[in-house]
């Protein structure tokens, strides 16, 4: 991870406005366990691209983490739901957030749904967590 996160450093500071770059360093961040440089580098993909609201449940999800952010981790799941009620990776991560806060039955609710939305990494879960 760590040579993939000196390429995406080099690639942000050739073109700063690159919110794919910012995407793909949250990603590694979040691997890495850098919960709060993920949200930035999320933050920094909303700024530089608002429309683009696959972002809002990954920083959710990111927050989830972070012991001061669980209303702002709320909200945003809750706009990505909004926005695209019918993205499975939402529910998935929003089930995903709630297993390890301890939160089992809105967990597998958030799982299952994922998985009706045609999630194989949510049927799994589903399977392991659920039954």
């Amino acid at each position: 991870i760590e040579g993939a996160m000196k390429d995406i450093a080099k690639a942000i500071d050739l073109q700063e406005d690159d919110a794919d770059a910012y995407f793909i360093r949250a990603k590694a961040r979040m691997m890495s366990k850098n919960y709060s440089g993920a949200v930035d580098d999320y933050n920094s993909v909303l700024y530089i691209s608002l429309e683009n609201t696959k972002v809002y449940a990954h920083r959710a999800y990111a927050e989830s983490f972070i012991p001061d952010d669980k209303d702002r981790m709320n909200a945003d799941f809750a706009y990505a739901v909004k926005v695209e009620p019918k993205n499975p990776e939402t529910y998935y991560l929003r089930g995903s957030a709630k297993l390890h806060l301890n939160d089992k039955p809105g967990a597998c609710s958030d799982l299952n749904k994922a998985a009706e939305l045609g999630s194989k990494a949510a049927q799994e879960d589903v399977k392991k967590y659920c039954h």
